[in-house]
């Protein structure tokens, strides 16, 4: 006959006392500093939605939008020819120029504190679980895509393609990464990124030495086009899907 012992509350052999204590302390400090990171991200865009929406204002309230982009090449020498090196390029927007970049920053302005909105939300109640879709987070994504495509609009307009530089280069990264959204194979897509998205930059650095207005439309793009692509796959049902399930295997 055998005798079962029961381990005691207090046995330093039973699992439960010390894990389970660190666990709660582990999650409520965790639970702490998210809240705490949520918060200083929607300060910040806040901060940046009401600096973008104040310029654009004073872009409407002036008429017009002067700015100044100093460049280098980079090569180091006496002061002298350090100075040669430079690119000063100022530039005075007035008129329908100057009330596109107006509307320009109002949009993003706006955009960026709606996102800080969002972040606000992700922290209560139906939204802390972002592998849970619903009909409102779509509604949400579109909103966001659609105070995006406000803004490239506005700082990049299609109708200045040929008259602005930044304009040139803008489209550019974006009829490069159309091009790369019509390849299906992964392999032959990363193959291509390697080319373009170098070449691309490249570009930049040697273009943008004369101009500093098509160095500025290649990084901004490069940046833009991602940004339009999260929201484009997120609208989309079925990729959409795949990626929730894909990151819901790996939580």
């Amino acid at each position: 006959m055998s005798v079962q012992r029961r381990p005691k509350a207090d046995d330093e052999s039973s699992p439960r006392k010390g894990p389970a204590t660190g666990v709660r302390v582990s999650t409520h400090r965790s639970l702490l500093v998210e809240g705490f990171q949520r918060l200083l991200i929607a300060a910040l865009c806040f901060g940046v939605g009401y600096a973008s929406w104040g310029q654009g204002r004073s872009i409407i309230r002036t008429g017009e939008y002067s700015y100044v982009l100093e460049t280098s090449n980079g090569s180091r020498g006496a002061p002298a020819r350090r100075q040669s090196n430079f690119i000063r390029e100022e530039v005075h927007a007035t008129g329908d120029w100057a009330r596109e970049q107006a509307f320009g920053f109002m949009a993003a302005g706006l955009t960026v504190a709606y996102w800080g909105c969002l972040i606000v939300l992700g922290s209560i109640g139906p939204f802390t679980n972002p592998l849970v879709w619903s009909p409102l987070r779509t509604a949400m994504t579109a909103l966001s895509f659609a105070g995006c495509t406000a803004s490239v609009l506005a700082f990049f307009p299609p109708w200045r393609i040929g008259s602005s530089m930044s304009a040139n280069a803008f489209y550019l990264v974006l009829a490069a990464s159309a091009y790369l959204a019509t390849i299906r194979d992964p392999r032959h897509l990363k193959a291509q990124s390697q080319k373009v998205f170098p070449a691309l930059i490249a570009s930049a650095a040697i273009v943008g030495s004369f101009s500093s207005g098509y160095g500025v439309g290649i990084i901004t793009g490069i940046f833009i086009c991602l940004l339009l692509a999260f929201h484009v796959v997120m609208l989309i049902p079925k990729v959409r899907a795949e990626l929730l399930r894909g990151a819901n295997r790996y939580r």
